[in-house]
Formats: structure tokens, C-alpha cells, sequence
């Protein structure tokens, strides 16, 4: 293989959609209880209440029986010889079977990771892998940190002093949008251990930052998230990431057909 070709598989090896060896101890999220049917509204909220704006949203997020999510964006490495692009494509579905599709792909590398959950149960494969692995949804966590439906933000812890700021922009139409900038260390222990694991990486990868744009109706319920996060990550040599993606949210309590769902539903108890 010339040198050329071998610099930049080793780059796509780090770009993941989510990428990170050191193991590290999943943090347990703090308890949401779900939002009512009557607010809390953002138009009522004041500039000294900004902090409450994050379990406002996660309140509302958990307050829907379903929805579907669908993230888009890439992860750009710098290399010796130029950047290598890894596209990213993911798709959650919350319901009965909730449902992950996580794919990363580049003309050098790709992954991808399936999983649907049920009654505390996750069943789950990976590329290459003939059959599904069966687990608790404890095991399951403790192996990859996150999934989609828990009190966290795309993976990032977004309450207390993981959060370093956040201010209101302007609106987009009759939807409110606010900025975060997360502590790139507070914000991350659960999320390394997804991109360490997907990734291979020989270690944890370390955020220089970590900036979100919430774009939300006016009772939270979530329309929007942009990500904007900077790292550097080792997979034989360390190099500098730089993730943008955007995730895109409907369907809220709608009947959503979840693919293949059939073929697993005989895997759970």
C-alpha cells in the first residue's frame, strides 16, 4: 500500500461518527420526570432562568411515547497529507421497539451499528457481525456508553457544571433557538466510551470543544440540534477531528414503522 493510501486509512480509522482505550466508569444521568401537557413555555423564560433551558428540553423529549431522529453531517481529520472527510448517517427511532442506525463512511473506512431496545433489553450488531448479540440495557450501556434515548444530549451531559454557558439567539420563524458551550471534560465521560469503542482508538479522545445550537417549539419539544465539537484522537498517531452534524427531529407520537423490527422481536423475552 503506498504511504499516501496508508496515512489515510489510518485517518478514517479515528472518524467514527462517534470515535475513543483507557477504560472509563459510565456516569449515571440525573432522574427527568416528564413534562405535563401544559408548560413550561420558553417565551416565559428569563434570561436568569437560562439554565433551566436543558432539563426543560429533556423533560419534553421524554414526555413523547415516539419520534424519529435523523442525524446528517462529517467528521474531518487533518492528516500529514491532507483531510479525510467521514460522512455520518444516523437514525433513532423512539417506540415500543425503539431503534438505532449508526453509520460512518469514507472511500477508506466504514462502520456501521444496529440496535433495537425493549423492556430494558438491547439487541445489537455491528459490520461484519452474522448475528445479533443479545444484553441488558445496563450491559449494553456499560459497553458503549449512550444510546439515543437517555437524559443526555447527542451522548453529552447538559446539566450542572457540564454546561459552561448558554444564550438565547434569534428566533427561526415561531421557533426559539439557544446556543451551548459545553465543559469539554464534564460534558464527556459517557460519550468517549461510544467513540472509543466504535472508533478502536488506542485512547480516549480528548474535546478541545463542544458548541450546540437548539432550535425548540415554544413548549421545548426539540426541532433542531447542530453540533459543533473539536478533538483530537489516536488511533497510532494522534490527530486533530473536527465534527459538524445536524439531527433532525419528527414524528412525534406518530405510529413509526421501525425497519425490520420483525425479524428481532423474537430475540427479547
Amino acid at each position: 500500500m503506498k504511504k499516501y493510501q496508508l496515512l489515510l486509512l489510518l485517518g478514517t480509522l479515528l472518524l467514527t461518527s462517534c470515535s475513543g482505550a483507557k477504560k472509563k466508569t459510565r456516569q449515571e444521568d440525573d432522574p427527568i420526570t416528564p413534562a405535563g401537557e401544559d408548560g413550561p413555555y420558553v417565551s416565559d423564560l428569563q434570561e436568569s432562568e437560562y439554565n433551566l433551558f436543558t432539563t426543560n428540553y429533556l423533560r419534553r423529549l421524554t414526555s413523547y411515547n415516539t419520534y424519529k431522529a435523523v442525524t446528517s453531517g462529517q467528521t474531518v481529520t487533518k492528516m500529514i497529507l491532507g483531510n479525510v472527510t467521514q460522512t455520518i448517517d444516523v437514525t433513532a427511532i423512539k417506540s415500543d421497539y425503539s431503534y438505532q442506525y449508526n453509520a460512518s463512511n469514507s472511500d477508506y473506512y466504514s462502520s456501521e451499528h444496529i440496535a433495537y431496545y425493549h423492556s430494558n433489553q438491547a439487541v445489537y450488531k455491528n459490520k461484519g457481525d452474522k448475528e445479533y448479540t443479545k444484553s441488558s440495557l445496563e450491559e449494553y450501556l456499560n459497553k458503549y456508553g449512550v444510546y439515543p434515548f437517555e437524559n443526555r444530549i447527542e451522548g453529552y451531559k447538559v446539566t450542572g457544571e457540564a454546561v459552561k454557558s448558554i444564550t438565547q439567539l434569534d428566533k427561526d420563524g415561531e421557533n426559539y433557538r439557544f446556543h451551548l458551550v459545553l465543559d469539554p471534560v464534564e460534558a464527556t465521560n459517557n460519550v468517549i466510551i461510544q467513540m472509543r469503542e466504535f472508533g478502536q482508538l488506542d485512547d480516549n479522545p480528548k474535546f478541545s470543544s463542544i458548541e450546540m445550537t437548539l432550535t425548540v417549539q415554544n413548549n421545548y419539544t426539540p426541532v433542531k440540534i447542530e453540533l459543533d465539537s473539536k478533538y483530537k484522537a489516536k488511533k497510532f498517531l494522534e490527530t486533530d477531528c473536527h465534527q459538524t452534524y445536524t439531527v433532525t427531529f419528527s414524528n412525534y407520537n406518530e405510529n413509526i414503522e421501525v425497519p425490520n423490527v420483525e425479524s428481532v422481536k423474537g430475540l427479547f423475552d
